[in-house]
């Protein structure tokens, strides 16, 4: 095990997996806020506050690579851009997303780097100071997600998952055992986040240093 990867071991593929362009899963996500995503909630422009408020409480001024899976409307990668002049940012998306709204969101930052759900393991053979994730893990088959995690390299961590697949109850303990590489750990649950009210909401900020 290196300083900054966890080993899980990877389920295989099945079959009638989805292609990684096609990744989200064919079950009705039980979000919290029925039927919702921050997208539709706010719009392509705007965005939860609370995830600036989160980053900004841990990560103010970061400097360093960082990986964003599962970017949205690139709304929180836009916004972590603007404050953080000095992040090599890298986006991992479906090409649809990237190209129909990603790419616009993010036009006035012509260096970061977009790489395509398809062409995943090119964005994992890289080491980065920093990786974020927000709902986006558990609406992944296993086999990425298993996969994503077991080579990804990372200094420190925000992700923000409930999980929630009924057919997928090994979710939150892949997560669980992952993010307990990091020596400094601050788990906690947020009301303030979107859906927060009528679900508990658990944010994951691992570091590499101890506090």
């Amino acid at each position: 095990m290196s300083k900054y990867n966890f080993s899980i071991p990877r389920a295989p593929a099945a079959t009638n997996e989805p292609h990684p362009e096609n990744l989200k899963k064919t079950w009705q996500h039980s979000r919290p806020v029925h039927g919702a995503t921050a997208a539709g909630v706010y719009g392509v422009d705007k965005g939860d506050d609370e995830y600036v408020r989160i980053f900004n409480t841990h990560y103010n001024n970061f400097e360093g690579k960082v990986l964003e899976i599962g970017a949205g409307t690139g709304w929180f990668a836009k916004q972590i851009l603007t404050s953080c002049p000095n992040v090599e940012y890298t986006v991992l998306d479906i090409k649809r997303n990237i190209e129909d709204t990603i790419k616009h969101t993010l036009s006035s930052f012509p260096n970061v780097r977009y790489i395509t759900s398809a062409e995943y393991e090119e964005a994992l053979a890289d080491t980065y100071d920093l990786f974020i994730a927000t709902h986006c893990l558990s609406e992944t088959p296993r086999y990425y997600y298993t996969d994503v995690l077991a080579k990804l390299k990372t200094k420190n961590c925000l992700v923000i998952d409930y999980g929630g697949d009924p057919n997928d109850p090994g979710f939150n303990a892949t997560l669980e055992e992952w993010y307990t590489q990091f020596p400094h750990q601050e788990k906690s649950i947020n009301k303030a986040l979107l859906g927060g009210a009528k679900s508990d909401i658990p944010v994951y900020i691992g570091k590499a240093d101890k506090a």
